[in-house]
């Protein structure tokens, strides 16, 4: 099978969950003997920073394409009297600025290998990709609270959505709110993979500390930090020789809110 998946934003050396996930089932897709084609659309060189199969086909679009470096003057005082207008304004006037350039370019790399199935990864592709797709299946992956997508995505993105094949949900809850705001579109719900490693962490060991660690971007509205400090906060008398350490970066409100947590939880150091 020719599986082309698309993120038509920055991929190059970018260390995030997404990007992660993007690479982890572009090999996987290799490995049980698909055709790969990933297509990205980035401003900068380079390839992605995760580990991506040598038989994946990466393709920078905006390698291939003719946009300018620079914006026009016109285009930018359009741009920022549109950014007046809200995000979803701002989204529209993005897709269709950049689709004098991607669609073509897609289109003729559509052509030319014929994809069986198009997975989109994120809702930014989506109207971009329904304007060279065609009747080719497209997968819409939601990697994010729904509720915290739909005030930024655009009346072609909603449509371009709703006309998937199917869309994947990461928890029984995303897919509730999907099916309400698409209940004509199949949805799914297919969590995160955890990957299997050989060498496992001793948890029977013996230590004079222990810690839990947790890495990810500082929001309240996704990765939620405040609901593992109020969990330990709970725990902590019980059992003094484990630490919480958070590695993050984020709103600084957030910040400031997690650290007045932790003093008036009595937790820090």
């Amino acid at each position: 099978m020719k599986i082309f998946m698309v993120h038509f934003m920055k991929v190059a050396g970018i260390a995030g969950g997404l990007e992660r996930m993007l690479c982890n089932l572009s090999n996987e897709m290799v490995r049980r003997g698909h055709e790969v084609h990933i297509l990205t659309y980035d401003e900068n060189e380079g390839m992605p920073y995760y580990p991506l199969s040598p038989k994946a086909h990466y393709v920078n679009l905006r390698e291939i394409c003719s946009e300018p470096a620079k914006m026009p003057t016109l285009k930018k005082i359009g741009r920022e009297i549109t950014r007046l207008r809200g995000p979803q304004a701002m989204a529209g006037w993005y897709e269709r600025y950049r689709a004098a350039w991607i669609v073509p370019a897609a289109k003729k790399l559509f052509d030319e290998v014929r994809p069986d199935v198009i997975v989109v990864y994120k809702h930014n592709s989506s109207w971009l990709v329904s304007q060279f797709a065609g009747d080719c299946p497209v997968v819409q992956l939601c990697r994010n609270d729904p509720r915290d997508r739909f005030p930024e995505m655009s009346p072609g993105q909603m449509e371009a959505v709703s006309r998937s094949a199917l869309i994947q949900a990461l928890t029984p809850k995303f897919r509730q709110i999907l099916r309400e705001v698409f209940p004509h579109t199949p949805t799914v719900c297919i969590p995160n993979a955890v990957p299997q490693f050989e060498a496992q962490a001793d948890l029977a060991a013996k230590k004079d500390r222990y810690t839990i660690l947790q890495v990810g971007r500082l929001t309240r509205e996704s990765k939620r930090q405040h609901l593992l400090i109020a969990a330990f906060s709970r725990l902590a008398e019980k059992f003094p020789e484990w630490d919480v350490v958070v590695w993050g970066t984020g709103n600084r409100d957030y910040r400031e809110a997690l650290a007045r947590r932790i003093e008036e939880a009595h937790l820090g150091g």
